[in-house]
């Protein structure tokens, strides 16, 4: 009881985090119990950031009233390419795939990519190859000035900060900082709602049906994704 009484005296964001914890601790305890997969440490973090984020969004649309308004993609500032990425993973099967798309200040769309992946242990390292992948397909392109754009906010703050570097993910978020440093005049990571990312989510899905390792669509907008990236092209700057 001393333990509950303490969580319950902590700011309300400390409280949140501390009762998502004992929740992810006793889920994965059980899991490993019943002979499931051990999850890591960085998978049972990330779990819980990903949970105060979705809380916190609800959150927020609870306050704005029961139809708020959906956010939509914006385009970036002049002389910018921005390039939305995602991932998908199964925690079954250890696979996963990822994909982007690349579109100007105008909204034209570049060009797209998608891929399959395997050995795949968490969403978080699925999303982590997944901006390598974009980030060194931007390099490929001769790009310069790049924004990358995730709908995944414990990622982006990850790639912002060296928070992560020690885990197991850090590799690649240093690979990705490394290739962007190395090839761009100027860079940013940045966050977005999943309302923005569609296409990216979209894509990646088609890479994980597809089962290919690398496909590419260059200045032609794919079939399933078309729709949708005619929307984003209609947003306001």
């Amino acid at each position: 009881m001393e333990v509950l009484d303490h969580i319950w005296s902590l700011e309300r964001q400390q409280r949140d985090m501390a009762l998502v914890l004992i929740w992810e601790w006793w889920t994965a305890r059980n899991k490993a119990n019943a002979g499931e997969q051990v999850r890591s440490t960085d998978n049972i973090c990330y779990a819980i950031r990903q949970h105060i984020q979705d809380f916190s969004q609800a959150v927020v649309q609870a306050k704005q009233g029961t139809n708020p308004a959906k956010e939509t993609w914006q385009r970036p500032h002049a002389d910018f390419v921005k390039i939305n990425f995602d991932a998908a993973f199964y925690a079954d099967t250890g696979q996963g795939a990822w994909g982007c798309v690349f579109r100007t200040d105008q909204g034209q769309f570049l060009a797209a990519k998608a891929g399959f992946m395997q050995h795949i242990s968490a969403p978080l390292h699925a999303e982590a190859m997944a901006c390598l992948r974009a980030t060194e397909a931007s390099a490929v392109f001769g790009l310069h000035r790049v924004v990358l754009e995730s709908d995944s906010k414990v990622l982006v703050e990850a790639l912002n900060s060296d928070a992560y570097d020690r885990a197991t993910i850090g590799v690649l978020l240093r690979d990705t900082r490394s290739v962007c440093h190395a090839n761009f005049e100027s860079f940013s990571f940045n966050f977005c709602k999943r309302d923005c990312n569609k296409v990216a989510h979209e894509l990646a899905a088609f890479g994980f049906r597809a089962g290919a390792a690398d496909l590419s669509w260059i200045e032609q907008v794919p079939d399933f994704v078309s729709v949708l990236v005619a929307s984003d092209s209609a947003a306001r700057v």
